[in-house]
């Protein structure tokens, strides 16, 4: 489905999971502007009601709350649905807004905290899109930039290959 109007943006400051207090890390949300391509995912009615708490639980974890679920406007090629999509919240303390890319990349190739890396978070999503046939030519970009990142921090990583000592 495509949600016109509606990006990915890494605008969500994490002092955990995926960063620290000394190196903070991002968490891409969903936010006003652009045109957002993903996989729209269906409730089986009979389960509905369990589906959306494990999804309120995973999304609205934060107080106060970091995404703002809604209704928005979907387009598929069966044609228009409506889907539930949890938003940036602007009003959030932890809402950076749009950082630039030179400090996205700065802080999605080094922050890493208890559930891992900014870049491996990255990868990951980039390819899951992929598998799905969805090129966000914004996070290719981004993943792009910041693997040179990484690559320019550690020059000679790549020459001692997987596994080496550092």
């Amino acid at each position: 489905a495509t949600a016109p109007g509606w990006q990915r943006r890494f605008c969500l400051h994490l002092l955990r999971w995926r960063g620290t207090h000394e190196e903070p890390g991002l968490m891409m949300q969903i936010d006003r502007g652009g045109v957002c391509t993903g996989v729209l995912q269906y409730m089986d009615p009979a389960e509905e009601a369990a589906t959306l708490d494990l999804l309120w639980r995973r999304e609205m974890s934060i107080k106060p709350p970091s995404n703002l679920p809604r209704w928005i406007e979907v387009e598929t090629p069966e044609g228009p649905r409506q889907a539930i999509a949890f938003t940036a919240n602007h009003e959030s303390p932890f809402h950076v807004g749009d950082l630039g890319t030179d400090e996205t990349v700065r802080r999605l190739s080094l922050a890493c905290g208890h559930l891992g890396s900014g870049a491996e978070y990255l990868y990951e999503t980039v390819t899951a899109l992929a598998g799905h046939g969805i090129e966000d030519v914004y996070l290719w970009n981004l993943q792009e930039l910041v693997a040179r990142a990484i690559e320019a921090r550690y020059p000679d990583a790549l020459a001692r290959g997987p596994g080496a000592a550092y």
